[in-house]
């Protein structure tokens, strides 16, 4: 008899199968398709995305989320909060 626990070892695993396969498809690093699909972007990506320094081949699918994920937007201003506060002052 299956167990809840096999349940959620097929879910990861055809997760991932699927992730692969759409990076394949779309011949991007999987690290590219995978951030679509994260519950939410990492503090380091929104802070390099704010400073302008995220590589490039990374701004489709951190925008992307951006778009669908209120809580990371929120998130984003946080970061931009100072560096908006240092050009209203003109340190920047």
């Amino acid at each position: 008899m299956r167990t809840r626990n096999d349940y959620s070892i097929a879910v990861v695993w055809g997760t991932l199968i699927s992730l692969v396969i759409l990076a394949l498809w779309l011949k991007v690093p999987l690290g590219v398709v995978a951030m679509i699909y994260v519950a939410h972007i990492h503090e380091d990506d929104l802070e390099l995305y704010s400073t302008g320094h995220l590589e490039t081949e990374r701004l489709p699918a951190l925008e992307s989320h951006l778009l669908d994920c209120q809580y990371c937007l929120e998130r984003l201003h946080q970061c931009l909060g100072p560096q908006l506060e240092a050009l209203r002052e003109g340190r920047a």
